[in-house]
């Protein structure tokens, strides 16, 4: 019975580690190629309705959860509880003009084309974001996450940079979009420091993984798409703050997520999220001349 069995279980064991040597070999080379990918984007000038993503590389999928801004990479941005305000130099680190890049994960998805734009126009842009910690705390914030906060509000208003840019806008699964009353109230406060706030309109949140229902509907992509009505309001809600708020810029990008019926997980060759709620680092640096051109006066 013994021999029986090791007989049997060898060939199993070949195969599981075949298979497994095979799959680290795959993610390996998919990670050099994204590497390679996030910086030789096509720039993208208009968001196009598209039924089929077979055009789009099998490593894109592999690499979409793994795929992050260099931030997480260097370990300032924050997902554990410590209540210290890391901070990480991108952009133009000579320069004396600094923006900083502040809030949660939604700031920080942005990373990758505003480290570009830094560079263009000689800023130093400094990352320090935290998960799920808006500028602008919410109900259910962490005591970790209103400590940490307000460090980062004492730091803009003593560091004084020439601006800061945040999200403007909450959306969400299951919740209208809206502008949270504490991210009004921040903005205020940061406008009376002297410092300029750009304020980044928040994307479409699904209910499914976008990558996953991409890869499963390769040639119906529609059936991964969201109706533009269900996951933002009409019209940006937090227009209209600029009259009390003189310093503060809106920046809307929702024209490169969706048309006027449907938000989209992809483009025909190019995945738009990375998950449920978070732009891919390729998309977002497909986006560097448009997001450059809505700063474009403000900077």
């Amino acid at each position: 019975p013994y021999l029986i069995g090791t007989a049997f279980l060898i060939p199993v064991l070949v195969v599981a580690f075949s298979w497994r040597f095979y799959i680290l070999n795959m993610q390996q080379d998919s990670q050099s190629w994204s590497a390679a990918i996030n910086t030789n984007q096509t720039e993208v000038n208009s968001i196009t309705p598209s039924t089929s993503a077979i055009n789009i590389p099998k490593k894109e999928f592999i690499t979409a959860k793994s795929n992050l801004p260099e931030a997480y990479h260097q370990e300032c941005h924050q997902n554990n509880p410590s209540t210290d305000l890391v901070k990480c130099e991108f952009g133009d680190t000579q320069s004396t003009k600094t923006i900083l890049l502040v809030g949660n994960s939604h700031s920080t998805q942005w990373l990758p084309a505003l480290d570009q734009i830094s560079k263009n126009k000689n800023f130093k842009l400094i990352n320090i974001t935290k998960s799920e910690c808006p500028l602008g705390l919410l109900k259910d914030s962490s005591d970790a996450c209103k400590v940490w906060h307000k460090k980062l509000i004492d730091f803009i208003e003593t560091s004084k940079p020439y601006a800061i840019i945040t999200t403007s806008t909450r959306a969400g699964k299951d919740h209208a979009e809206y502008v949270p009353q504490t991210y009004i109230q921040q903005w205020k406060v940061v406008s009376q420091f002297g410092v300029k706030i750009v304020a980044i309109r928040d994307n479409p949140w699904f209910n499914f993984d976008p990558p996953l229902c991409v890869a499963r509907n390769k040639n119906e992509t529609l059936k991964c798409s969201k109706s533009k009505d269900d996951a933002l309001q009409k019209n940006d809600p937090s227009e209209g703050y600029t009259n009390n708020i003189s310093n503060l810029l809106l920046v809307d990008m929702t024209r490169f997520l969706c048309n006027t019926e449907l938000c989209f997980a992809a483009t025909s060759d190019q995945l738009i999220y990375r998950d449920s709620h978070h732009l891919s680092v390729p998309y977002v640096q497909s986006l560097t001349n448009k997001l450059s051109e809505e700063l474009d006066t403000f900077l």
